[in-house]
C-alpha cells in the first residue's frame, strides 16, 4: 500500500513508498504529502516507487511533480531512489530531470544511502 512517514532519525525526512497502479494514485499520494508539508517546517521527500510507472504518458505527471516541488517552498528537495529492477522508470526519471527539471531540486539516486549522503550535504549547505 502506497504511504508515507517520517524518518527515525532524522525529523524532517518524510518516505513515501508508492506501489499503485494509476497516475491518479501517484497524484493524490503526493498532494496528501504536499498538504503535511504545508502543516509543518520544511521537509525532504524521499520517494521509493515500488513499482514501474503506471501505464499511460509520464511527461505531464513528472512534469506536474516537478511544478510541485518547485513552488511548494516548504519543500527543499525530492529525492527518488528507483531500484534497478525498474531499469525502464529509472532510466526515464534519470533522462527527464537532466532535460526538463534541470532547475528542479529533485533528484535520482540508486539507493537509500546515497539518498542519506544527499541529505546530509544538502542539511549542511542549508546551515551555512
Amino acid at each position: 500500500m502506497s504511504n508515507f512517514f517520517y524518518d527515525t532519525e532524522y525529523s524532517n525526512l518524510i518516505w513515501v513508498t508508492f506501489d499503485g497502479n494509476t497516475w491518479e494514485e501517484y497524484r493524490q499520494l503526493l498532494t496528501d504529502v504536499v498538504q503535511l508539508a504545508n502543516e509543518s517546517k520544511p521537509i525532504v521527500i524521499a520517494f521509493t516507487p515500488q513499482v514501474d510507472m503506471p501505464k499511460g504518458p509520464p511527461l505531464s505527471h513528472l512534469k506536474w511533480t516537478a511544478g510541485l516541488v518547485k513552488k511548494e517552498d516548504n519543500i527543499l528537495h525530492m529525492y527518488v531512489i528507483i531500484d534497478t529492477k525498474h531499469i525502464i522508470g529509472k532510466v526515464f526519471a534519470e533522462v527527464a530531470t537532466k532535460l526538463f527539471f534541470y532547475d528542479t531540486p529533485l533528484t535520482v539516486l540508486k539507493d537509500k544511502q546515497a539518498l542519506y549522503d544527499a541529505y546530509r550535504d544538502l542539511m549542511y549547505e542549508n546551515d551555512q
